[in-house]
């Protein structure tokens, strides 16, 4: 009898527990606003429609005007970069054609960089829609 009331205690922690959610901070619609690399920046105008949607539900899009180039999920995990010994946020897409990127908000900005393991990387600017 002890072991079904531990086994049903386990199984309703379980069954409770919430979800984790991304920052809200995070979340929304953000449109490209500056790409810096090895070329130099470019600036990309209001209204360009390089957009990314990253969704409370973890869902995520990538979008050009009203197409959708890829639609599927995203993860948020904080880890080391290859350099340093502070902890990052990477973002990780289940598109295949994408690699993971730091994650950071600033200014209201979303900003997208390329691990340091990575040579020739690029760093991203977002504005919120």
């Amino acid at each position: 009898m002890r072991y079904i009331i531990i086994y049903a205690l386990l199984f309703i922690s379980i069954a409770s527990c919430k979800k984790d959610k991304p920052p809200v901070e995070m979340t929304g619609v953000w449109e490209m606003e500056t790409s810096t690399g090895m070329m130099g920046t470019i600036h990309y105008p209001p209204g360009n429609g390089q957009i990314i949607f990253l969704g409370r539900d973890f869902s995520f899009e990538q979008r050009r005007h009203d197409s959708v180039d890829f639609r599927g999920t995203y993860s948020i995990e904080r880890k080391r970069d290859c350099f340093g010994d502070g902890k990052l946020d990477f973002l990780r897409t289940t598109n295949p054609n994408s690699g993971e990127a730091v994650i950071a908000i600033a200014d209201n900005k979303l900003i997208l960089n390329t691990p340091n393991c990575v040579s020739d990387g690029v760093m991203t600017t977002f504005r919120r829609q």
